[in-house]
């Protein structure tokens, strides 16, 4: 079976390096993007098969904002990395998110989602 591809999308440099980093320590394909609008060029180039979303506020609607309009995401699951009680957790999955995961993050309960 080739690897999974996952796209990490998170503003944060620090986060972006160490999930990409747990993520390709288990064989995964990573693809790391810093804004919204670097998911779609990471999309175009290859097929995901998970998009962990670290984005907040703005960011976050403009992220989901993109990923619901995009068929070819319709079964991509989609795992977001929310501050805790940021949001009631139903909230973000109504809004597209498959799982969510509070922030600061735990490595062995990431790796556990994924």
């Amino acid at each position: 079976m080739p690897p999974s591809h996952v796209v990490v999308a998170d503003a944060d440099p620090g986060t972006r390096a160490v999930l990409s980093w747990v993520l390709r320590e288990r064989g995964h394909v990573v693809a790391a993007v810093e804004h919204p609008d670097e998911l779609r060029t990471v999309i175009d180039r290859e097929d995901a098969d998970l998009l962990v979303l670290g984005f907040t506020g703005a960011l976050a609607r403009q992220a989901l904002t993109g990923i619901a309009g995009d068929a070819r995401l319709a079964e991509v699951p989609v795992l977001a990395a929310m501050d805790r009680g940021a949001a009631p957790h139903d909230v973000a999955l109504a809004g597209g998110v498959t799982d969510v995961i509070g922030r600061p993050i735990n490595v062995r309960q990431f790796v556990a989602r994924v």
